[in-house]
Formats: C-alpha cells, structure tokens, sequence
C-alpha cells in the first residue's frame, strides 16, 4: 500500500483550548510546513471519545488517509482499537509520559521531529495483544497493577501530575499491602494454579527490558515479541518490606534476578479464578486504562493486528531507558 501521499488525519485527546492541546497544534502545524501533504486537525470530543473515534476511522479509511493519534499508550491504544481490520494505518505522536509504545518504534519525543519522522515512514504490520476482544500494544495486567493506576490517578488529582507523585501513588498502594488473586491459568505450553498478586502480560520488550525482565540469568537479551506474549507473575505477595524490595528492584532495573518474579510466552492464555465462583468481574488494566471484565479472561497474541508507520533507521531514535523506570 503505498502511502507516500496519503492525507494525515491527526486526532488529539485534549481540550481544544489547554495549553498543551494548542502547542501540539502549533508543533504540528510547523512539522508539516513546506510539505504537500494535505493534514486535518481532530480534537476528540471528551465525552464521546469512543464513538468519535470510531467515526474518525470511518472517515479517514473513506478517504484513504493515515490516522495519527497524539497522545500517551493509553490514547494511541484506544484508537488502534477501533483500526483492528481496516485498512488505514496508524501513526503516533508520543504525548505522555512514558511513551513505551512510539519510543519502541524509534519516534521522537519532540513533536515537531516526530511529524516530519512520519512524513518519511512507510507502514509495517505489527503484533498487538487481545484480552476478551479488547486491544492493547504495551500491557494488561489484573491484581497489584491496576490498582496501582486507581490510586496514582487519585494522587495526581489531588497533587498534579508528575513522576514524584506516581511513586509516592505506588508506595500508598504497597502499603496495602494486596491480597493473592487465586488463579488458574492455561495456555498451549501447559496449565498452572497459582496464588498471585499480580498477573502482568506485556506486550513491548522495551518494557520488559527497561524493568530488568527481558533478561533471565544467562539468557541473553530480550526476546523480540512478534510471535507471543509475555506473562510476568509475583508468586506471592509476602510482607510490605517484600513488595517494597521488589518495587525497587524494578525500579533499578533488576528483577531478572528476583526468584519471586516468574516469565512465560504464549500465544494464547485463559485466566480463571479458583473456584470459577470466587469473582465473577475483574479490573484489568489496558496500557493504562482501567475496563472491568467478566471472567474467564481470554489473552491472545495477534500477529499484524494493525499497520503502523515507522520511520526509516536514519530518522529514528533509538529507545532510550527512563531515569526511572516503572510499570505503567
């Protein structure tokens, strides 16, 4: 599919008037200055934001353009979403905070070079993860991970938003120290019963990578995640001072040396609890996003899910670990 001059079709999850929402137009605007491409500017409505993505998609495949989501892992998610068997591709412009998804891809950070990046990148198939029919490019997680997100936005509300607060969200949610979800889990490599505070299943190796997990004592690098996904499980909560050790761990970088800490690839997995009575709903965490789901949950790795655009190797930037880097 040649794209060389196809319509960019940019869609922002921001109000028309913040401050940010105009200097990412401005960034734009000049990014695509001195360029043919015809560009629409798409501000999402706020309180419909997924029927007005979808009718965005609707309109750019009509129109055989590329659909550019601003925004962070959660945003870019959400309108991959709604890409799942169309024809138009996607493009991302990182606009959050740990950006795992468009850093993966080599994007820049700066808005303006990440335009002219993608006026200069061709589309590629790419794997994206499925739990009960809802897509995810980074993470899904259930347990100790999502309520960490409940809690971090709580914090943010109350004090801003800023890295600081994150953690200090994350220590608040530690001290709760969480009970074990009691789950069974199969997949086509085999089927296990397991006591667990977390069940974390990523999706980025850059991720994996940057927690210390893409790594097992002399295994070499991280595994190219194209063909599976990757479960990460706590065997068990133990105390706070535990979970603490372990949230350091990762926090440096080092879980790959953490016996607590156990990987597995899969293609597919189903997730239930122990008795299938115990809870019949569940909170799952989607890159970010919070979405409450009826059990069993089915996860499945989708080879060429969607088509996104990637610069080419000169223009990109190669992913670069976070001073500190966490589960998001």
């Amino acid at each position: 599919m040649d794209t060389s001059q196809a319509p960019f079709f940019f869609v922002l999850n921001a109000a028309a008037g913040s401050q940010h929402a105009e200097a990412t137009i401005t960034a734009i605007k000049k990014g695509m200055a001195g360029s043919e491409r015809d560009f629409r500017l798409i501000i999402l409505d706020a309180d419909n934001t997924k029927d007005h993505i979808k009718a965005v998609v609707d309109e750019a495949c009509t129109a055989g353009a590329i659909l550019v989501a601003a925004g962070g892992d959660g945003t870019i998610s959400g309108v991959a979403q709604q890409l799942v068997n169309k024809s138009c591709p996607l493009g991302v412009l990182p606009q959050g905070t740990f950006n795992y998804f468009a850093r993966s891809l080599g994007m820049k950070e700066e808005t303006e070079e990440a335009v002219q990046q993608l006026l200069h990148s061709s589309p590629r198939p790419i794997q994206a993860g499925m739990v009960n029919g809802q897509l995810f490019l980074v993470n899904a997680s259930l347990g100790l991970h999502p309520q960490m997100l409940i809690d971090r936005e709580a914090f943010k509300a109350k004090l801003g938003r800023h890295r600081l607060v994150a953690m200090l969200a994350g220590l608040f949610t530690l001290a709760q120290r969480p009970h074990d979800l009691n789950l069974r889990l199969s997949s086509d490599t085999g089927e296990i019963n397991i006591n667990t505070p977390l069940l974390f299943v990523c999706n980025n190796p850059l991720q994996l990578e940057q927690l210390g997990l893409g790594r097992r004592r002399g295994s070499g690098p991280a595994p190219a995640l194209n063909n599976g996904l990757m479960a990460v499980l706590l065997k068990h909560a133990g105390s706070r001072l535990q979970l603490y050790r372990l949230a350091l761990k990762g926090a440096l970088g080092s879980l790959n040396e953490e016996e607590q800490v156990s990987l597995s690839t899969f293609k597919r997995l189903i997730v239930q609890p122990r008795p299938r009575w115990q809870f019949r709903f569940v909170k799952v965490a989607l890159d970010g996003e919070i979405r409450r789901m009826r059990t069993p949950l089915y996860f499945e790795a989708v080879p060429g899910a969607i088509s996104v655009l990637m610069p080419s190797l000169e223009l990109s930037t190669p992913p670069m670990p976070l001073e500190t880097p966490v589960l998001s």
